[in-house]
């Protein structure tokens, strides 16, 4: 069946610059109905991949406007007892929203098994939406209330060469509704009603001079959002569409839908700060607060892929001394709250720009960005080192602790993170196999590490 709906390329050009596809609809007792569809009729559906024949009748049944079903159903009862017939209805597609479709067909009489129908599914929103000179005035109401007056809260009619506006549906100002009025003082209406700033970027978007640009591109349509600040301190977000046909560049009418989109804005905001919110915690050590140990990782490494070649920067490496006796003996509530003040000690002693991390236990990770100089380095280390001396105190016990770090430099993205990591961890190394509470940089002229030269300090 679908190999026969594919076969006649000619024809789906045809359809195709008409949007119309082509369907068959087989229905059979104790068997879910099965819609087939050539490439146009899949395309205006929406469908992007292989669905099976009942999935793509259920995406085409259930799509359509609920107050219109029962009108379908009708219509396919009528195709079925050979009667002639054609519905129109709002049907939202999954990537465009609300469209208007007219669909007609006819019964296959040779059908053996159950009942086939095929017919046409047409995309008609355009026609609807921009009707001739004449339709406009005779069916304004009866036609447009029925049709978009489903999809969209205001409905407005522009004539660019009078400058004037129909307001044919009012989304606000309902007094208007029927009038025809100079489209400046329409929008000096909206001016208090909006508010002084969004009006000003509604403005812009809406002028007849950017109307005119934009139909001079020979698009269909053009789209946008404002948003009116309430007296609760809240707000409502319209979305405002431009449409153009060739009978509007002919007579120079154009139609504006707007359209309350305020629920589905909030459902965005709601989902974006949720999903924020699920990031931030899936890159935060769930303990200090700062990046854990793969989000640190990921954010060096970006950093070091597309930094400047001359730029310097620097990695750090901090390490607890004692930390094991603050767990031992003043137990591991005593030692959580010193991991907390320690994460949050380095926060406080380096820029906002430099990444700080938790890698595990005791460790911790800090990435210096643009560094002027070592020296600049090796002073943000001695102030945290001073601070991180301290005293821990129990109930029965305390316990002294400090701090010592491993730091590499490097300039340029000559060098992975894994190498630098390695430099850091190597010079941390050293500085606990001499004393403690102390720092090193890494050298890359050491013995040791001769095999590893690169271009660093």
């Amino acid at each position: 069946m679908k190999r026969d709906l594919e076969n006649n390329y000619m024809l789906y050009e045809i359809l195709k610059n008409a949007q119309m596809g082509i369907w068959v609809i087989e229905i059979e007792d104790e068997k879910n109905p099965r819609m087939y569809g050539d490439r146009e009729m899949l395309r205006l559906l929406g469908i992007e991949e292989e669905v099976s024949a009942e999935e793509c009748y259920q995406i085409w049944h259930s799509n359509i406007e609920p107050s219109y079903v029962q009108a379908v159903d009708e219509t396919v009862q009528k195709i079925i007892h050979r009667e002639k017939a054609e519905v129109e209805y709002p049907w939202k597609h999954p990537q465009h929203g609300w469209i208007y479709i007219r669909c007609g067909g006819v019964l296959d009489t040779s059908c053996e098994h159950g009942i086939r129908m095929s017919g046409y599914h047409q995309d008609v929103t355009e026609r609807v939406l921009v009707y001739r000179e004449k339709e406009w005035l005779e069916q304004l109401y009866e036609d447009i209330t029925h049709s978009i007056g489903k999809l969209y809260d205001g409905i407005l009619r522009l004539n660019l060469k009078e400058e004037s506006i129909l307001v044919i549906k009012a989304f606000a100002f309902a007094e208007l509704i029927g009038k025809k009025l100079p489209y400046r003082e329409y929008l000096d209406k909206l001016r208090p009603w909006l508010g002084e700033e969004e009006y000003l970027l509604f403005e812009q978007e809406v002028s007849l001079e950017h109307i005119q640009k934009m139909q001079e591109k020979n698009i269909d349509r053009f789209s946008g959002e404002c948003r009116k600040l309430t007296e609760d301190g809240g707000c409502r977000w319209y979305s405002y569409t431009i449409f153009f046909d060739e009978d509007s560049r002919k007579n120079d009418d154009v139609i504006m839908a707007i359209q309350d989109i305020s629920s589905q804005k909030r459902k965005e905001i709601k989902t974006h700060e949720t999903i924020s919110a699920l990031r931030y915690h899936a890159q935060r050590d769930p303990l200090t607060s700062i990046y854990n140990r793969l989000a640190a990782q990921e954010m060096i490494e970006d950093y070091i892929e597309e930094m400047p070649e001359r730029e310097w920067v620097a990695l750090l490496i901090l390490d607890i001394d004692n930390f094991k006796a603050v767990n031992d003996r003043l137990g591991h509530i005593k030692g959580d709250q010193v991991l907390i003040e320690t994460a949050d000690t380095i926060r406080k002693n380096f820029r906002e720009t430099d990444i700080v991390g938790r890698l595990g236990g005791d460790e911790f990770i800090i990435f210096m960005r643009d560094v002027k100089a070592e020296e600049n380095v090796e002073r943000s280390m001695k102030k945290l080192l001073s601070k991180m001396e301290r005293v821990i105190c129990g109930e029965k016990d305390s316990v002294s602790i400090s701090a010592s770090i491993g730091a590499a430099l490097v300039r340029g993205n000559g060098m992975d993170y894994q190498t630098l990591y390695r430099h850091a961890d190597k010079a941390l190394y050293d500085v606990k196999n001499r004393e403690k509470n102390g720092y090193a940089f890494y050298r890359q002229d050491s013995a040791e590490n001769q095999e590893e030269k690169k271009e660093t300090l």
